[in-house]
Formats: C-alpha cells, structure tokens, sequence
C-alpha cells in the first residue's frame, strides 16, 4: 500500500477559555485565534498537524461572539455561576456538555468552582492564609506548654485543653510572653478567653 492513502491533513484545535471578563479594554473581545504551522528548523512549513490557538471569553457580550459560538458560550456562562436551566440548550452539542457533566458526577454547581478562576485562586489564598494562621497557633501552644514546662509550673488538665482549645495565634504569643515571668498557670491565663 502506498503511504500517500494516509497522508491527510490534520489541524489541532487548543481551546483557551476565559471565565472572567478583564479589566483591560485591550483584551476585550469575544474570540481571537492564532494560527500556527509547525515550520522545521530549516524553515519549511509542513502544512500538516496545524495548531490554531482559539482564544474565547466566556463572559464576552454575546454580540462580540460568532453566532454559531453564542449558544455554546451562554452554556458555559452558565456552568459558571452554577444555575444551568437545560431546557435553554436543546442544540446537540450543548446538550453533549451536559450530559458529560452529569456522568462526571458534578453538579453545576460544583462545575462553576472549578471553571472560575479568580474563584479558584482566591480559594487558593484563603486556605494558605489559614493554614498560616493554625500553623502559628499550633507552634504558639507548643513553645508555652514546652516554658511553662521548663519553668516547673504545673499545667493542669483544664488548662491544658484551654490552651489547646485556643486557635488565635496572637492570644497564645502574649500567653507565651506571661509564661516567662509567671508564677503560676493561673498568671498565664488571667485574661478573659
């Protein structure tokens, strides 16, 4: 067989999605696409295996979108905020993403967190920041337990689950600073919780 029966031409599609409007009037548009063709090092284009890059924001004015993109985009829209009424979708493909969804096992709802990414990120921070917070706290009450140790004080049980309790890294450092010249655990907590 001759390798010409196998020599068809092929385009690789990469869809960028955005689900946030920018701020920067410049990158506002409904659809932008990059055409490449894989060249070799000599310079010869392969005409074979093309890429268009298909840049879309989701979240573009319907009229800055093609037609034949604005049902799939308002579909996506509403992936987004996670209210999807499907019976506004009956076109095939939209009702392919749908499907694909449910089989996925998630809700619109959960869809929208994982699409939106300044969501996403935000998150992202949110969990770092708390993290920071109870790794603080936890190291607050590990170095009082570990002074008030060293200093010979007793901690009884009460006292030691109320400072194991306390999840406010700044309380537990000025109990920490208390525990250096205490003479007594009840020096260390003497104010309100």
């Amino acid at each position: 067989m001759s390798s010409e029966r196998y020599n068809f031409e092929r385009d690789v599609y990469t869809l960028v999605l955005f689900t946030r409007w920018p701020e920067e009037p410049a990158l506002r548009y409904g659809r932008a696409v990059c055409d490449m063709d894989p060249v070799t090092d000599e310079g010869t284009r392969l005409n074979v295996y093309r890429h268009r890059l298909v840049f879309v924001h989701a979240r573009a004015p319907l009229e800055e979108l093609p037609p034949s993109l604005r049902p799939l985009m308002g579909l996506l829209d509403d992936t987004l905020d996670g209210h999807v009424d499907e019976t506004r979708y009956p076109d095939a493909v939209s009702q392919h993403i749908l499907a694909r969804i449910r089989r996925e096992g998630m809700t619109p709802e959960e869809n929208a967190k994982l699409k939106d990414e300044a969501s996403w990120e935000a998150a992202k921070r949110e969990e770092r920041h708390w993290g920071r917070v109870e790794g603080r706290a936890e190291a607050a009450a590990r170095a009082l337990l570990t002074v008030l140790r060293a200093r010979g004080i007793a901690v009884p049980d009460t006292a030691r689950e109320r400072l194991l309790a306390q999840k406010d890294p700044d309380r537990l450092e000025r109990w920490l600073a208390k525990a250096a010249v205490a003479a007594s655990v009840d020096e260390v907590f003497d104010d309100p919780s």
